[in-house]
Order: C-alpha cells, then structure tokens, then sequence
C-alpha cells in the first residue's frame, strides 16, 4: 500500500470537537430506546423519515446492508435530524420493501430503488450514507449520478476483495443456505433467538452494547423474515452481488465505479470488524477522487449502530473539513 493512500487514514480527533453543533443525548442501554420513525409504502418501496423542521435543509438518506432493514440507522437518523431531516428506505425484498418481480437483487437493481427515492424527492443532492452492502449500494449510486450526491458516508463498505470473500464470507453464506432446516429443527423461537445473538456477536466488537429491547425487536423482525417465501433467494442474490463487487477490475467490480465518484467521500471502518477488514481502509480511501476514511478502536461492523453518537461527531468533524456541507 503507498504512503500517499496510508496519509489518506486517520483516527478520530477529539480535538475537533469545536466543529461539532450540539447533539441531543441518546437514552441509557437500560432506557426506553428512540422509536423508530413512522414509514410506509412508496410504490414497492418502504420508506421511513424524520420530521422535517426546514425544508430547504439537505436531507440525509441512508442505505442499510446485507440482511438489515432501515432501522439499522434509527440513532443516527435522531442524531442528525436536527440538521439533516433523514430518509432511510428498506431495499427490495428487505425489511418491509416488496420483492423483486424477477427475483433479482443486484448492487444495480438496490442502486435503481435509491435513485428512485432520490429523484421522487426533487433530485436534489443529498448526503448518502450506506453501510456493508448498502455501501458499496450508495458507491453505485454516486458513481452512476453525480448529480444526486452531495457527499458520501460509508460505514465498513463491503469493498472487499475476491481473497477476503473466499476466506470470510463463504461460510456464512452455507449458513445462510441452511437457516431454514436449522429452524425447522430448533423452532422459530429458539431459532430467532441463536440467530439474533450470532449476528450482533458478528456486527458489534461488544454484543452487550445492544439493548435488550432492541435484541427482542431482532428476535421478532428475524421471526417476520423467516416466514416470508423469498427470505432465502435474497440472502443468495447479495451474497452473490458481493462477490461480483469484489472483482477488482472486472464488470461489476465496485473498485472501478468508486474511482468515478465526485462527491467527498468519507469512509468509517472499525477495528474489531470481523467482515470487512480494517487493513482494507488505505485501498478504499484512496480510489476515491476525493476520499478520507477514519479507523474506530473497538468498534465492529455497524459504527452507526454501536457508536451511533461517535459516529455522529466523525461525519460532522469531516463535513466541516470536507468541504462538503
């Protein structure tokens, strides 16, 4: 890796504090968590928002990952709504989104159902987030239209490489194969709960910062999915667009659209992120135009999630340095 790419990565500066406005409080792991935001159908889309105080204020929309839904951003939303009125929307097939007529879910097919979103609402640039899947989503999107992006958040963007797939993914990919006979075998109880328990032990460096009513909202949304007939041929289909992304100079690859990105690009990566590797931080800061990525101690694959007011302070601290606001 070069050094100009490594200068690209930083640690988060608490020094910089002074470029952070004010931010309300989150509640107490043992509080009554911020509610979800209100959503509903747009066409097949299901789209939550926050309430909009200034209509002219650029609006923040949020892309979620593999197996997620639009609540993965339900804090960070709370936090930046003051300034930045949120949208998040569930990806085809995901959350309460409807399916695909033709049963595909591609990078390219979530990327259509945002910039639909993203014109529906007056096509006026906005800050994009995304997180694993829905970072390499949202890389697709501003490559494809400049126009609609104002700057680009990614939160451990699953720009992988073929290696770290075969090594990392492949298995978990068998697991989702099986998930059905598993839960045949355990009960949907007793299923729901393993299941909800191994992916915040995979998506958080400390399960134990998840709330308790938040994990019973895992338990019952991973209840909700298993019932549905197509659950299992969109878990295959982002397993597979992720190793279509993960071709680095082919077709698909997401290595070639991100150096076709104009807007400031600002990628969180976590030190404890069992699937994306922290190591991969300097190659995807720098094949952006204009990229900078911080690296998070003791944080796993959802910064958004597990430090949702520190990675708050990031976005604000890079906006005002960026340029981009």
């Amino acid at each position: 890796m070069t050094s100009q790419a490594e200068s690209l990565v930083t640690s988060y500066r608490p020094d910089f504090a002074a470029l952070v406005p004010p931010m309300r409080p989150l509640p107490q792991r043992d509080e009554q968590q911020v509610p979800l935001f209100p959503g509903q159908l747009e066409g097949s889309t299901f789209v939550r928002r926050t309430p909009i105080v200034d209509p002219q204020a650029t609006r923040a929309v949020y892309v979620h990952g593999m197996g997620g839904s639009s609540t993965n951003w339900t804090d960070l939303m709370y936090l930046l709504e003051p300034t930045f009125p949120g949208i998040a929307l569930d990806l085809p097939g995901y959350g309460f989104s409807d399916p695909t007529p033709d049963n595909k879910y591609g990078v390219g097919r979530n990327a259509k159902a945002v910039v639909q979103l993203l014109k529906a609402e007056g096509g006026k640039p906005v800050h994009l987030f995304g997180n694993s899947l829905g970072g390499i989503t949202a890389v697709a999107v501003a490559a494809r239209h400049p126009e609609l992006v104002k700057s680009l958040t990614l939160i451990s963007p699953a720009m992988l490489t073929r290696a770290v797939m075969v090594k990392a993914h492949a298995p978990k990919a068998i697991k989702i194969a099986t998930a059905k006979r598993k839960s045949e075998k355990l009960g949907a109880q007793a299923f729901a709960e393993q299941q909800a328990d191994e992916l915040m032990a995979l998506c958080y460096a400390d399960p134990k910062r998840l709330p308790p009513s938040r994990r019973d909202a895992v338990i019952v949304e991973i209840q909700r999915r298993m019932a549905l007939p197509y659950n299992s041929d969109i878990a295959a289909a982002s397993a597979r667009a992720l190793f279509d992304a993960a071709a680095l100079e082919k077709g698909k690859s997401i290595w070639r659209l991100a150096r076709h990105v104009e807007a400031p690009t600002f990628a969180i990566f976590g030190t404890q992120d069992q699937l994306v590797p922290v190591e991969l931080a300097p190659r995807a800061a720098g094949v952006f135009k204009n990229g900078r990525a911080t690296i998070l101690p003791d944080c796993g694959h959802c910064a958004q999630m597990e430090h949702p007011a520190l990675t708050a302070q990031m976005f604000f601290q890079w906006l005002a340095v960026s340029g981009a606001a």
